[in-house]
């Protein structure tokens, strides 16, 4: 049951800014960009990339688990330029 062994451990959706009217809303929202902009302080943010991770539910029913099972401990700066 669930995902083969070497299937991923979460479900991921990328770009969702693209074709979803709600999280273009949220990500372009002027007052989101100046926040990002003056956390960076920069003067102003472009969108690179959005990305959605997550895990379905129904593992055992309890305790956390989900059909994707557990996530290993990893470092996602080399994916990104």
């Amino acid at each position: 049951r669930g995902v083969p062994a070497d299937g991923l451990p979460f479900l991921q959706h990328f770009n969702l800014w693209r074709t979803v009217p709600a999280v273009r809303e949220v990500a372009t929202s002027p007052e989101l960009c100046r926040a990002a902009a003056d956390l960076m302080g920069v003067r102003g943010v472009r969108l690179y990339q959005d990305a959605l991770f997550h895990k379905r539910g129904g593992g055992d029913g309890g305790g956390g688990n989900t059909v994707d099972g557990p996530t290993p401990w990893h470092i996602d700066a080399r994916m990104a330029p």
